[in-house]
């Protein structure tokens, strides 16, 4: 977070126009961003592999790699994670908001423990007991269009700032009421695109480890809703 306390990923997600992938109009999952359409899978998965990146940095959260990235051609259950997750105890410290809020929860509700048939599926997936993909599948991200539900997280905490609006009951489109105040954060974006390029560089294998545990989940979580 910058000085206006806003998430990383509610900041790429007011600027997505800049760095996600346009959607080319054959895109079934493409959204709506400020600007432009997008590739709704593509740019879900790399906006929750940056808000469990940003909980990483501010201390939120532990991330250890478990085993080298790899292509995932078939997933059986999800698949076993590339990378284990685990909440740390943070004290006097605001609880995260927006997309990573939903990110910390996910964790730190797993971690406390899983029913029987969470624990059922993650053994026949294969997966880490604190494994990232059995940490999101099962949560908000179990629909038709998962990526649907990443977007709205980032949308709901820019729409709770006033940054944005979303008018239109059945076809609805953003709308932003003061955009002097969206073209201010503009810096606070760019020092977070900086420091995001800055851990690619230098844990390029580790970032796509996590991401690749991101798609799968969106993967994962669209198969079990459909």
């Amino acid at each position: 977070m910058g000085s206006s306390g806003i998430p990383a990923t509610t900041l790429l997600y007011l600027f997505a126009e800049l760095w996600a992938p346009a959607s080319d109009g054959r895109d079934t999952d493409a959204e709506p961003v400020l600007g432009a359409v997008v590739k709704g899978l593509d740019t879900a998965a790399n906006l929750l592999n940056a808000g469990i990146w940003n909980l990483w940095r501010q201390g939120w959260i532990t991330v250890e790699q478990l085993r080298p990235a790899e292509p995932i051609h078939t997933l059986v259950l999800g698949g076993a994670s590339f990378v284990r997750a685990a909440p740390r105890k943070v004290e006097n410290k605001p609880a995260p908001r927006g997309l990573e809020g939903f990110l910390w929860r996910a964790i730190s509700d797993h971690a406390d423990g899983e029913g029987r048939l969470e624990a059922l599926v993650r053994r026949g997936s294969g997966d880490d007991r604190h494994g990232l993909r059995s940490a999101l599948i099962g949560t908000a991200l179990s629909r038709r269009r998962p990526s649907s539900a990443v977007f709205a997280l980032c949308r709901g905490d820019a729409a709770d700032r006033g940054l944005i609006e979303v008018r239109g009951r059945w076809r609805k489109r953003l709308a932003v009421p003061d955009l002097d105040a969206v073209r201010a954060l503009r810096p606070e974006y760019e020092e977070v695109s900086a420091a995001r390029r800055a851990h690619l560089a230098e844990h390029a294998e580790f970032d796509h480890a996590v991401l690749g545990d991101c798609f799968a989940a969106l993967i994962a979580a669209r198969s079990s809703a459909s």
